[in-house]
């Protein structure tokens, strides 16, 4: 193994180096408070009966829940007749910019 050889191989270890220091610039950016989130705990009532919601062209089912603005919960199986309290994680976004926001 020649000195350049060794030159060659110290340089490609230096930029090894240099890029694993950049991937993790670039994390500790993207994983900043612009970007942030919260996810909490709330527990939410959920009553015996289904409650009408007049949507465009008709009329849908949604959840009836007074401490809460939910219309439909994935993989929850609603049985009528039975009033439920359920502890679901709900993720609140920092910053939320409606459309014309982005435009202008």
């Amino acid at each position: 193994m020649g000195i350049k050889t060794f030159v060659f191989i110290r340089t490609l270890a230096l930029i090894h180096k240099q890029m694993k220091i950049f991937l993790v610039f670039l994390t500790i950016i993207f994983n900043s408070n612009l970007f942030s989130q919260t996810i909490e705990d709330k527990t939410i009532s959920i009553g015996p009966s289904l409650s009408f919601q007049n949507y465009e062209h008709y009329k849908r089912l949604i959840l009836d829940s007074p401490d809460s603005h939910i219309e439909y919960l994935g993989g929850f199986n609603f049985e009528s007749g039975y009033n439920y309290k359920l502890i679901v994680k709900e993720t609140k976004l920092e910053t939320t910019l409606s459309y014309q926001k982005e435009l202008f």
